[in-house]
């Protein structure tokens, strides 16, 4: 398990890792929270799960990952591909990270899209942005406590392509 993530190890050695895992996508849409999506179908969580390779070298740690839908509820896919490096200083570990992927039509539409049924406000029109690319990167840090309690801190940022950022 690793945060909301979990799966089976089907290689685990020094330097890679191949994994079956599933991931708790937080995203939604609730059209009850706000008077601007009333009219809009309900966008849920779902469980992605797929496969995911893992190289770790003196030069950081490559992460490659592919996961789908297992609720039907956006049947989509994403691809993603994450670089990070380790510094360790005494119980402190810092970790720069760079991530990239890439999300399928189906799962952007479901979540950025509006279908010609939803079009009901001026300023809501139909709008379906297609696949999208996302960037982020961020610096991960964490404290060993003791031999049982370890402290994280946490921060990223990122963005994607402009189909998605104009979604109404």
């Amino acid at each position: 398990f690793r945060g909301t993530a979990g799966g089976v190890h089907f290689v685990n050695n020094e330097n890679w890792e191949v994994n079956l895992y599933g991931r708790y996508r937080f995203q939604k849409l609730d059209p009850d929270s706000n008077e601007f999506y009333e009219g809009l179908t309900e966008r849920k969580q779902p469980l992605d799960a797929g496969l995911q390779i893992i190289s770790t070298r003196p030069w950081g740690d490559l992460k490659l990952g592919w996961i789908t839908d297992t609720l039907n509820r956006h049947n989509g896919q994403e691809v993603e591909l994450t670089y990070r490096y380790n510094f360790h200083a005494g119980p402190w570990s810092i970790s720069p990270f760079i991530r990239l992927s890439w999300q399928d039509a189906n799962l952007t539409n479901y979540y950025f899209g509006v279908s010609e049924d939803e079009q009901s406000l001026p300023d809501r029109p139909a709008y379906l942005p297609g696949e999208s690319q996302w960037f982020s990167f961020g610096l991960n840090t964490a404290w060993q406590a003791s031999d049982r309690v370890t402290l994280f801190g946490n921060f990223g940022f990122g963005g994607t392509d402009s189909d998605v950022i104009n979604s109404p």
